[in-house]
């Protein structure tokens, strides 16, 4: 885009393209609020438009609205009874999702649940250090269906035939995706507790006791035994 070798124009064209972006996302959070029974918001959408939620996103989309997580979010204190992110915080730099958390926190009614899924660096360590052969099929779709072909920064650490283990695998997630930061349960659950929360639950993938909350994720399948999923209520 011409536009990009131009800094300062770049800036100031996203900064006025966010502006009339947050006017609608304003409007849509005040009509969600008033309109909605239970009120769910989920950060960092993508493309997984749910059904009865305020979807959001950096990148938005038909029916998902702009919000940057890593500014105070322009909504009440107290609102929402479930807030759902998945594979979201890991795209963030890692003072941003303090931020995000503690806003979560303050968003949340008393009672409220917000639940987070994110690659999870125990499970990718353990492959590697266990040696996981590259025949496990998660591991093997990764090198062949995203590395092999050179998928974003994969294109800078393609292995010939023989080179293949996986150590490539495991360098995936922290290299590409413009992933900045990986958690572990200990880590994460350290960001959630300096927030404010005292209910802290593991749980697993695609898996939860709220009804809300089962079986919304986007990423199923393969990647579920990689994925760190977690609950906290704010009491």
């Amino acid at each position: 885009m011409f536009l990009k070798k131009i800094p300062i124009v770049y800036s100031f064209g996203l900064k006025i393209k966010h502006y009339y972006l947050s006017r609608k996302t304003n409007t849509q959070i005040e009509h969600y609020l008033q309109s909605a029974d239970i009120k769910k918001i989920q950060l960092g959408a993508g493309q997984n438009n749910l059904s009865g939620w305020l979807n959001t996103d950096y990148f938005p989309r038909n029916g998902i609205y702009f919000l940057d997580v890593t500014k105070k979010l322009p909504i009440p204190s107290d609102s929402f009874n479930f807030i759902f992110s998945e594979h979201h915080i890991e795209h963030i730099h890692y003072k941003d999702a303090k931020l995000m958390i503690s806003e979560i926190y303050r968003i949340l009614k008393p009672g409220g649940v917000f639940r987070v899924c994110t690659p999870n660096l125990t499970a990718y360590l353990k492959s590697y250090f266990e040696d996981s052969p590259i025949e496990t099929p998660y591991i093997k779709e990764i090198i062949n269906d995203w590395i092999k072909l050179g998928f974003y920064n994969a294109k800078n650490y393609i292995p010939e035939n023989n080179e293949e283990n996986v150590s490539f695998f495991v360098n995936d997630i922290f290299l590409n995706y413009d992933h900045k930061f990986i958690y572990d349960y200990k880590t994460l659950a350290a960001l959630l507790t300096n927030a404010g929360f005292t209910k802290i639950v593991q749980t697993n993938a695609t898996e939860s006791e709220f009804e809300e909350l089962n079986n919304i994720e986007a990423h199923k399948g393969l990647s579920k035994p990689y994925t760190l999923a977690i609950e906290a209520t704010r009491e």
